[in-house]
């Protein structure tokens, strides 16, 4: 999962309109089995928004970041527009009918992950729930992850094998958020996803090292052509950073020993490299105590390489 920023984007003016008059005709409605008529009559409209919602991440599913593992799209409603059923199974009297047409409670899922969410829609026992006389939604406290809320998607994790697991070391209540949404996107069911994660990893360890190699021969026989070749692989690794973009939190971390003839030179080597991304990651096992015991007295975070999304 990644974090989508909807900030400063908006869908058409005249999808926005049209959403408009929708939800007006839900307000007006007599009843629950009236709005879900206005509904049902309305199916495919949210469905416009599938292109403007794909380009918005370059075609990956905002759930499992997967491209080509999703077999087809759908416009998921975050709070189902229908029921919506509790953990223990249970279903409310109402869903969030009154959203049906709201476009900041779309997201962008593959079937792959749409299916066995359905309605399920837990709210965490006790708190705040929101019906259509009263719809503050901004009190509900959630199980499922939400891709467009930024605390979210960091609370998944991921290793060298393609597995996802809730990042260690959280609250009781996150972990159990990050448990219930894995199970329920079929983060880690559905093959195809491990498979494609486990190989993002593999890619970003491979151009890692050998970012390292090319630092390893310039200590040895420092050049204007060891150094152009250090710089080309750095912008590579920030491309990969900007392709790969995701926020998770148990990423590869790889420290690049730098010596500081080269090191003195890390910041334009990096201003050159354009554009900026998050900066992070690969996991190696070295540390930056450790290298300075090394007689390293400098180092680098090349890039931020989520080992996700595919």
């Amino acid at each position: 999962m990644r974090f989508i920023n909807l900030a400063g984007r908006r869908p058409s003016k005249a999808w926005l309109k049209q959403a408009a008059k929708l939800s007006k005709q839900l307000d007006d409605a007599a009843n629950q089995a009236e709005r879900q008529k206005i509904i049902g009559a309305n199916k495919e409209f949210w469905k416009k928004l599938l292109p403007w919602m794909r380009r918005i991440t370059k075609g990956k599913c905002w759930f499992s970041e997967s491209k080509g593992a999703c077999q087809y799209w759908e416009v998921e409603h975050y709070r189902p527009k229908g029921a919506a059923r509790n953990l223990d199974g249970t279903v409310r009297d109402e869903g969030y009918d009154w959203l049906a047409f709201d476009w900041r409670n779309f997201r962008l899922s593959g079937g792959v992950t749409n299916r066995k969410k359905g309605f399920f829609f837990p709210l965490r026992e006790g708190t705040h729930v929101a019906t259509f006389a009263n719809k503050n939604i901004d009190d509900e406290d959630p199980i499922l992850l939400d891709p467009t809320k930024e605390e979210d998607p960091p609370l998944l994790s991921f290793n060298k094998n393609g597995d996802v697991n809730p990042t260690p070391r959280m609250t009781g209540w996150q972990t159990e958020r990050a448990t219930q949404s894995i199970k329920r996107y079929k983060l880690q069911e559905h093959e195809e996803f491990v498979e494609g994660r486990r190989d993002v990893w593999a890619r970003c360890e491979l151009e890692i090292n050998r970012c390292r190699n090319f630092l390893r021969e310039h200590a040895i026989a420092p050049s204007a052509t060891n150094r152009e070749r250090i710089r080309a692989q750095v912008c590579k690794l920030r491309e990969m950073g900007i392709s790969f973009a995701s926020s998770l939190p148990w990423r590869m971390i790889a420290y690049v020993r730098v010596p500081s003839r080269i090191s003195k030179n890390s910041r334009a080597l990096r201003s050159s490299c354009a554009p900026n991304p998050p900066r992070l990651s690969i996991k190696s096992g070295t540390t930056p105590t450790s290298l300075k015991t090394m007689g390293w007295r400098s180092w680098i975070i090349l890039s931020r390489l989520p080992i996700f999304c595919f």
